[in-house]
């Protein structure tokens, strides 16, 4: 279960990967959403930061796409 931290008024949700708060997103609708993104494959609970979520797109990517480069 995510955690919680209070912020003034608001209630935000902490980001699984980097622990900062999970800002809510403004949406092309001009609402917005606060439910953060799936951390999968990084973390298997909880949900993660727009920031944190490059990362995961990133090892997303890596995974389906392997490289063909010996390092």
């Amino acid at each position: 279960m995510g955690k919680f931290k209070n912020e003034s008024y608001n209630a935000w949700k902490i980001c699984v990967l980097c622990n900062e708060p999970i800002r809510p997103q403004k949406l092309a609708n001009g609402g917005f959403w606060d439910g953060g993104n799936n951390p999968s494959p990084l973390a298997e609970t909880g949900a993660c930061c727009l920031k944190c979520n490059d990362l995961v797109i990133a090892e997303r990517m890596r995974r389906h796409f392997p490289s063909d480069k010996k390092e």
